[in-house]
């Protein structure tokens, strides 16, 4: 491995992918619904929950999950509740 491909791992270890990619404006780029949907994960609802709560269809809290954590650079559910903890969103 060369030398640079190892400070690159180390760094990307030393940031934590829980915090790599928190930007401020990242929250402005979400739809409203989109909004609603972290609102109700950030209080632990699950997607079934979530689904029955805004009339959707679960596959759907889904795609919008995706697309909240693709926004946000975020790859799983863990990662969004610590952001959503981070930033002070949740209001619960």
């Amino acid at each position: 491995m060369s030398r640079e491909m190892a400070e690159r791992l180390l760094s990307e270890f030393r940031t934590g992918p829980a915090i790599k990619g928190y930007e401020a404006d990242n929250i402005e780029k979400l739809t409203n619904r989109e909004r609603e949907i972290l609102e109700l994960v950030s209080r632990g609802a699950t997607n079934r929950e979530t689904a029955n709560a805004l009339f959707i269809a679960e596959n759907t809290v889904k795609n919008h999950l995706k697309n909240i954590m693709a926004k946000l650079h975020i790859q799983n559910r863990v990662q969004l509740a610590t952001y959503v903890r981070d930033k002070g969103l949740n209001k619960a």
